[in-house]
C-alpha cells in the first residue's frame, strides 16, 4: 500500500511540473495591439479564461468588454451617475457577468442584451456579486451584500449552478459563524470555484482585519462543508486563547463629573485589564495580516496569489510582500524578501518567479509590474518576456509625458500592472501615465505556450520519462550522466521548496538540507526524472 501511494504520488509531481520542459523558447504570436480608444480610459481587471475577452471599468462606476477577435467594445456607461455599473468576469462564450449596486446582477452578450438575472436567494441581502465563473460558465461563486448594513454581517458567500436554459439558481453557502480566537468575524465571501463545482475557495475577515483562507468541499450527499487549513499560518495554535475581550462598560460605571476619583480607579482598571488581555492577543496572533480581497486568483497556476503585512520593530511598522495561497492543498506561501516589499503577487512561473505589481505602498510612479526571484534577482515584466521569448517590446510600451507646470517632455518605458488569461497564454496590461490623469493605455498580446508554474494535482500534462536515473549518496545527488535543466525540491506535501539549475551537473551537493524526507524532480528537454530520499 505504501508503495503504491508513493508511485501516485511521485505520478502527481512528474505530471504537475514536467510542464516547466515545455516552457522553454515561447514564442510570441501576437505582438502588443492597443485597445480601440473608447476602451482606453478605464483600468483593465481581467479577461476571459482564452483571453478573447478583455473588461475593466473606471472610478466613475462604467465599464467595458473588448472582444479580441472582432475588435469591438461594448460599453456600459454611467449616463447620470446613478447606474454603477461594474463587469466581474466574462465566460469564454462572451457572456458578461455585470452587476449593478442597488439594481441586480444581470448577463449581458456584447450587443448589451440582458440574457438572464442572477436573483439573490436572501431578500435582506439584495445585491449580488459574482465574482469568479468557470470559463464553461456553469458554476459561479460570490457573495450577497446588504446596501443598507443593516444585518449583523456585510456580506454573504454564495454559489450558482447553470441550468439548461441558462438560468441560475443561486445558494448560500455555510460559513464558520467564529474565528479561531471565538470572535464573531466581520464578513465571509466566495472568490474561485473549481471547474467541476466541487471545490470553493474564499475568505473570512477575522476581527483584526486579517483575512482568514476558506475552503468548502463538496461532500457525498452534495453538501458543502466549510473548513479552513491555513489557521497554521495565522495563529499561534499552541498560546493559550486569550478570553472574551474586556468591555468598558463592565469595568467602568462612575460618572466622571459626579465622582472623578472613582471614575480614575475604574479606567486604570479596565486599561489593565486590556493591556494583559492585549498581551495575550499578540501571543496568538503573529503579527502577520493576510489581505485576499481583490487579489489575483490564476487558474492557470494553481495559486490565489495574495498579499501579507507583518509588523516588524518595536514601532509596529508595517511591510507588505507577495504570498501564494495554493489551491490543491491550501498551503501558504510568502516571498519575505526586500525586493518584494509593497508588492502584491499577479501569478507564479516554471522557473520559481513571483509575477508582482505594486500594491500602493510604493513609490506613486512606479506602476510596473515585476518578476522577483527567492534569491532577490528581480526584472520588469518586459525584461522577463525578453527573456522567455528573445524579443524586446520596449518600443511598444515607451511613452512621452510632460509633468505639470513643466514643458519638458520625458518619457518612460512601462508595461504597467498586468492581467493574464487563464490559459496563461493572453497578457493585458494597463499603463497609466505620469500625470495621474488616468489616462490609460491598454494593450494586450499573445503568447504560444503558458508560462506559470503548476502545482501538484492541478492539471496535469503528458509525462515523458527521460531515462536519467538519480540516487542519493552521502549528501549529494548523483546523475547516470550529465544532466542540464533544473532540479526541483519538494517536500512530502508536495511544496516546491528550492529549485537548482543543472548545466552538464553529474553530482548536487545538497549538504545545507535539514533533516527529513525529500523528493527530487529534475526537468530536462527530454523529460523529467524524480527521486525519493531521506536526508
Amino acid at each position: 500500500m505504501t508503495r503504491k501511494l508513493l508511485s501516485s504520488l511521485l505520478l502527481l509531481l512528474a505530471l504537475s511540473y514536467a510542464l516547466a520542459a515545455q516552457q522553454t523558447g515561447c514564442k510570441i504570436t501576437q505582438e502588443p495591439k492597443a485597445l480601440p480608444a473608447e476602451a482606453c480610459n478605464f483600468s483593465i481587471y481581467g479577461t476571459s479564461p482564452n483571453g478573447r475577452y478583455i473588461y475593466g471599468g473606471s472610478p466613475n462606476s462604467t465599464a467595458f468588454c473588448y472582444d479580441t477577435e472582432r475588435d469591438t467594445t461594448s460599453l456600459f456607461l454611467s449616463e447620470t451617475g446613478a447606474e454603477k455599473y461594474m463587469i466581474y468576469a466574462v465566460s469564454d462564450a462572451g457572456e458578461i457577468f455585470v452587476a449593478q449596486d442597488e439594481v441586480g446582477a444581470f448577463i449581458y452578450n456584447m450587443a448589451q442584451e440582458k440574457l438572464h438575472e442572477i436573483k439573490t436567494p436572501e431578500s435582506n441581502w439584495p445585491d449580488v456579486r459574482p465574482v469568479y465563473v468557470t470559463p464553461d460558465a456553469k458554476f459561479l461563486v460570490g457573495y450577497l451584500m446588504d446596501p443598507t448594513y443593516a444585518q449583523a454581517s456585510m456580506t454573504l458567500p454564495i454559489y450558482g449552478t447553470r441550468g439548461e436554459d441558462g438560468s441560475w439558481t443561486i445558494k448560500t453557502l455555510p460559513v464558520l459563524d467564529k474565528d479561531y480566537l471565538g470572535l464573531k468575524p466581520h464578513y465571509t465571501q466566495a472568490f474561485f470555484c473549481s471547474s467541476d463545482g466541487k471545490k470553493i475557495l474564499g475568505r473570512q475577515n477575522t476581527r483584526n482585519g486579517s483575512d482568514r483562507p476558506l475552503f468548502w468541499q463538496l461532500d457525498e450527499q452534495g453538501q458543502y462543508q466549510c473548513s479552513t487549513p491555513c489557521d497554521s499560518f495565522l495563529y499561534n495554535l499552541d498560546a493559550p486563547l486569550p478570553g472574551p475581550q474586556p468591555e468598558w462598560e463592565d469595568y467602568v460605571t462612575a460618572d466622571y463629573e459626579k465622582d472623578p476619583d472613582l471614575y480614575n480607579q475604574q479606567e486604570a482598571e479596565f486599561n489593565k485589564a486590556y493591556d494583559a488581555w492585549l498581551e495575550v492577543y499578540d501571543k496568538v496572533f503573529k503579527g502577520v495580516a493576510v489581505n485576499l480581497a481583490w487579489q489575483m486568483m490564476s487558474p492557470a497556476s494553481g495559486y490565489w496569489m495574495i498579499s501579507i503585512q507583518e509588523e516588524v520593530g518595536e514601532g509596529y511598522a508595517n511591510i507588505s510582500y507577495p504570498g501564494a495561497l495554493n489551491v490543491a492543498d491550501g498551503s501558504l506561501e510568502r516571498i519575505n524578501i526586500k525586493e518584494a516589499y509593497g508588492l502584491g503577487g499577479v501569478g507564479r512561473t516554471n522557473d520559481g518567479g513571483w509575477i508582482c505589481n505594486p500594491d500602493g505602498s510604493r513609490s506613486r510612479s512606479d506602476r510596473s509590474t515585476y518578476v522577483v526571484y527567492l534569491d532577490g534577482k528581480k526584472m520588469t515584466m518586459l525584461e522577463y518576456l525578453k527573456s522567455l521569448t528573445g524579443k524586446d517590446l520596449s518600443e511598444f510600451f515607451t511613452y512621452s509625458y510632460t509633468l505639470d507646470d513643466e514643458t519638458e517632455q520625458k518619457s518612460i518605458t512601462d508595461m504597467g500592472s498586468i492581467a493574464i488569461s487563464a490559459d496563461g497564454k493572453t497578457l493585458a496590461s494597463c499603463a497609466v501615465d505620469m500625470t495621474e490623469m488616468h489616462s490609460c493605455r491598454n494593450a494586450y498580446l499573445r503568447i504560444d505556450k503558458q508560462f506559470l508554474a503548476q502545482p501538484l494535482g492541478v492539471a496535469p500534462v503528458e509525462l515523458q520519462p527521460n531515462g536519467l536515473s538519480i540516487r542519493w549518496q552521502g549528501d549529494a545527488l548523483l546523475f547516470s550522466e550529465p544532466a542540464t535543466g533544473t532540479l526541483y525540491l519538494y517536500d512530502m506535501a508536495g511544496r516546491l521548496l528550492d529549485s537548482y539549475t543543472l548545466a552538464a551537473t553529474s553530482r548536487l551537493s545538497l549538504t545545507d538540507l535539514a533533516q527529513g524526507l525529500y523528493i527530487g524532480q529534475v526537468v530536462t528537454e527530454r523529460g523529467v526524472s524524480t527521486i525519493r530520499f531521506i536526508r
